[in-house]
């Protein structure tokens, strides 16, 4: 039998690779996909919240952000009350672009999932939760 840890190292290597070579042909680049699924449709929020709900560094986010900024996806602004952080949602053009990566996260999840009855699907995401959450707790 296979450890744990091996398999799910395989599952999430084979499940990005098919994400980010959908999302490229797309125009794309990695982290953008899962900012723009975040964002969907109407979510106002800080890079900070963005980093930690994507589980990306905040720095990097920064990055990604600016790379989507220039591509017409984000913008970026103040709220009234608040001087120092810089809010961020999709622009219309951003919200094509995440339809179509949530029809793309739609279908890996199908093809990922195909060999399994609709109760192992359900078993599946329950038991991968009580992993992160064991894991958590640390």
């Amino acid at each position: 039998m296979e450890n744990l840890h091996r398999v799910l190292m395989r599952t999430d290597y084979t499940i990005l690779k098919n994400v980010l070579s959908k999302a490229s042909a797309i125009g794309l680049t990695p982290g953008q996909p899962k900012i723009l699924e975040f964002l969907y449709p109407d979510l106002e929020t800080d890079q900070k919240t963005i980093a930690a709900n994507c589980f990306i560094e905040q720095a990097t986010v920064g990055s990604i952000l600016l790379n989507m900024e220039k591509k017409g996806l984000v913008e970026r602004f103040r709220k009234d009350g608040n001087r120092r952080s810089l809010y961020v949602k999709l622009t219309n053009k951003g919200k094509n672009k995440a339809e179509e990566m949530l029809n793309i996260f739609s279908f890996i999840d199908e093809e990922a999932t195909k060999l399994l009855t609709d109760d192992g699907k359900k078993e599946i995401i329950v038991l991968l939760n009580k992993i992160c959450e064991a894991l958590n707790d640390k």
